[in-house]
């Protein structure tokens, strides 16, 4: 395809050992209502039968690209975004679902709203059987967003995100050092000059594998957060971020120094993960996780004031409310139920 003919949004996915849920991610782009678009998918080394099933798709718009081993995430969007050649980039990922109106509606909004350069949308928590669970309410308002970054969450669910290509790569583009909180490190940058939003429609299914999967990366994830948000100061002060001053190796010993030493350090860092986790996901994941959640870091260093500060917390406690309402809620219904039928 030459760049006269280039296609109005490039799609941009990574996939490593994905074949569980890799058809249905690939089948609710291609059923989009709106075609102008190139899938490209980068195969990261996968061991499984993902490349099989890419390459069961015959589909022209599909572009396939292969690591020989795996690379990460960060690297296979680097890749991605620099082989695309729309004026906008989708993000998908390859265990969600994008809803059909969803490029659409991102490419509409985007065009009549110059100003802004990043749009996400609300999604769906989905479970491993599609099962819609909660709903996002993601930032729309310029103020909302700072707000999110300012709690360190990141402002758009990444797999939702569609981008105006250029100027993501005018200010630097993924960068291959933040192999966890490559989206954060780069909205951050993006909210320097311009703006970023989310549409208000659910259009995208964020897949919710279970605590278990979430915990084994999330330290390292707020690990590169609070990098991303110290690199945000450098630059508002200076002008620069080590990475742009080139001063790798120094990141790459900071990177080095976050593996625990010892079990009371490891412990303290499974405590801290879990109870990280714990707060991100009060208001989203069922409370039986949040309290399985809270007792791993209760376990792990029970020392923590953070830990049995968590209890007394507003969040919390709000969360404890609205279930025990929605119970009672339930329940009545089910009674009135029960009477109309035996009424019947």
């Amino acid at each position: 395809m030459s760049q006269k003919f280039a296609p109005t949004v490039s799609v941009v996915m990574g996939v490593y050992n994905g074949a569980r849920f890799l058809r249905e991610a690939i089948h609710s782009v291609l059923d989009q209502t709106f075609g102008d678009f190139e899938f490209i998918i980068i195969d990261d080394g996968s061991t499984d039968e993902t490349a099989e099933i890419l390459h069961g798709f015959s589909d022209p718009r599909v572009r396939i690209l292969t690591h020989e081993k795996n690379e990460g995430l960060t690297r296979s969007l680097i890749r991605g975004c620099s082989e695309a050649r729309g004026k906008y980039v989708a993000r998908m990922d390859a265990d969600d679902i994008s809803h059909l109106d969803r490029f659409s509606m991102q490419v509409e909004f985007l065009e009549e709203n110059p100003e802004y350069t990043v749009a996400g949308t609300q999604f769906h928590f989905i479970d491993a059987f599609g099962r819609k669970r909660q709903v996002s309410s993601m930032p729309r308002l310029e103020e909302e967003v700072r707000e999110a970054i300012e709690r360190a969450h990141s402002p758009v669910a990444h797999g939702s995100a569609m981008f105006v290509r250029e100027r993501i790569l005018g200010c630097g583009g993924y960068r291959e050092m933040f192999r966890y909180a490559q989206d954060f490190d780069l909205w951050l940058r993006v909210l320097e000059r311009y703006r970023i939003t989310n549409l208000p429609e659910i259009l995208y299914g964020l897949r919710f594998h279970g605590l278990s999967a979430t915990r084994r990366h999330y330290y390292l994830q707020c690990r590169f957060v609070e990098m991303a948000r110290r690199f945000a100061k450098m630059r508002a002060e200076n002008g620069l971020d080590p990475l742009m001053r080139g001063d790798i190796e120094s990141v790459r010993a900071e990177i080095e120094s976050w593996k625990p030493e010892g079990f009371i350090q490891a412990s303290r860092m499974r405590s801290e993960t879990a109870l990280r986790l714990a707060e991100v996901w009060v208001d989203w994941v069922r409370l039986s996780d949040i309290f399985r959640l809270w007792v791993l870091a209760a376990i792990n260093d029970p020392a923590n004031k953070d830990v049995w500060k968590f209890l007394a917390s507003r969040r919390f406690r709000s969360r404890l409310a609205r279930t025990a309402r929605g119970r009672l809620k339930r329940r009545s219904r089910n009674a009135n139920h029960e009477s109309f039928t035996g009424r019947s």
